[in-house]
């Protein structure tokens, strides 16, 4: 973080007090610097504990798909929808575009006699 913003995540987390007790003196472990898969999210590492990959907390709809890694800071994914529906992100749905919709709820020409 810059001048005003957040501090930057720790790279180290501490593992074990230090013998004596002495905080110069505690073990250490880097944090995790693996990326997490689509659909998780990692938290940054903290003072005690390490950054690990955790699911997203939004849930997918039916056809929805995750499409990259959570925001640390929300821990939401992206997600997009498969099949040929659309995602209408304002009410977390899978929809069939304009044309299929039409398509499926016209019915079929009568034949001539």
């Amino acid at each position: 973080g810059g001048p005003g913003g957040p501090p930057p995540p720790p790279l180290h987390f501490y593992t074990g007090p230090g013998w004596p007790y002495n905080m110069d003196n505690c073990s250490v472990q880097a944090c995790n610097r693996t990326q997490c898969h689509f659909g998780e999210y990692k938290r940054p590492c903290s003072t005690f504990q390490d950054a690990l990959c955790r699911k997203c907390i939004n849930p997918l709809p039916v056809l929805g798909i995750y499409t990259g890694v959570g925001d640390h800071t929300t821990g939401l994914c992206p997600w997009s929808c498969w099949g040929g529906y659309l995602p209408d992100y304002n009410q977390g749905i899978c929809v069939l575009p304009a044309a299929l919709q039409a398509q499926q709820t016209t019915p079929a020409p009568t034949p001539a006699p």
